[in-house]
């Protein structure tokens, strides 16, 4: 009774833990107990995309696999581990944690499962900052690398209508980097910042197994699902046709919403996304998309 009790003591003490103790506690932890350190059960998907590019109807679709997990409700693991995603860190390329505090966080996470082998599908944005270091971390377990990605102008007019000059620039941008004096220059940081993480997706590319794009996925979802399935076997009783719900929207079949977010932007802005994209237009051909 005393012994339940005392655990019953530490259940309570560990869940007044803040976050960021408790990913230290597990880290600790994971010296004495190994299943913090590694489960060869588990296969990770790491799906690299852009914000608010459309990965999390194509997360959602992925789920509906009877093997496959997530990390958290919006299958993005950062937010369990807030030096991870913390503003302006998250995003910054040189940042990282212990690895063991990474592995034990997220495996603590997905814990015991009756499902073998395990599909966990993580899509955190900011993972192609340090994408590199996730698979090192993880290397001693099944790891897939998939890239995702989205036209700029939907991408850019999605971020403004979302977050606008002032979050954008208190949560992703360096301190050193200056706040937007004109909606000009706004709209042009907009898409400064899709080309440097559409570079981070093409450098991740040669790692990739499936590279994928918003576009090929709406258009030809069973045909994109079915190639999808071809690498990562663990999805074979996937739904091609779930209705999902993505953010603040109701439960619906997946459609190309672009043309929607486009049509938000006035001609000035989108001139404005168009004058920074054409600074780089091989990244445009490389990812097959062009000026507008």
């Amino acid at each position: 009774m005393a012994f339940q009790s005392g655990i019953r003591h530490v259940y309570r003490e560990l869940m007044s833990f803040s976050r960021e103790q408790k990913c230290n506690y597990l880290s600790a932890k994971s010296y004495f107990d190994k299943s913090l350190v590694v489960n060869k059960d588990i296969h990770w998907l790491f799906i690299l995309t852009f914000p608010n590019g459309g990965s999390t109807a194509l997360a959602k679709l992925l789920l509906t696999a009877s093997a496959a997990t997530e990390l958290s409700d919006n299958a993005e693991g950062q937010w369990l581990i807030p030096s991870l995603s913390a503003n302006r860190k998250r995003w910054d390329r040189n940042h990282t944690i212990p690895p063991r505090k990474l592995r034990a966080s997220w495996l603590d996470k997905i814990g015991s499962t009756e499902n073998k082998p395990t599909l966990v599908v993580e899509k955190s944005p900011a993972n192609m900052s340090r994408y590199r270091y996730i698979l090192s971390t993880f290397s001693d377990m099944k790891c897939s690398l998939v890239t995702y990605t989205r036209d700029p102008y939907a991408v850019c007019a999605s971020w403004h209508s979302r977050y606008g000059p002032d979050m954008i620039h208190e949560t992703w941008l360096a301190n050193d980097r200056p706040k937007p004096k004109s909606d000009e220059e706004y709209f042009g940081l907009l898409a400064d910042i899709w080309l440097e993480r559409a570079e981070m997706i093409i450098e991740a590319r040669r790692h990739s197994v499936f590279d994928l794009s918003y576009e090929k996925f709406t258009r030809d979802i069973e045909g994109q699902m079915n190639k999808f399935k071809s690498f990562i076997p663990e999805l074979n009783d996937m739904s091609h046709d779930a209705a999902v719900k993505v953010k603040d929207y109701l439960p619906q079949k997946i459609s190309n919403m672009n043309e929607k977010h486009i049509k938000s932007l006035t001609r000035e802005q989108r001139s404005s996304i168009s004058k920074s994209l054409s600074k780089s237009p091989d990244i445009l051909d490389e990812l097959g998309y062009s000026l507008q």
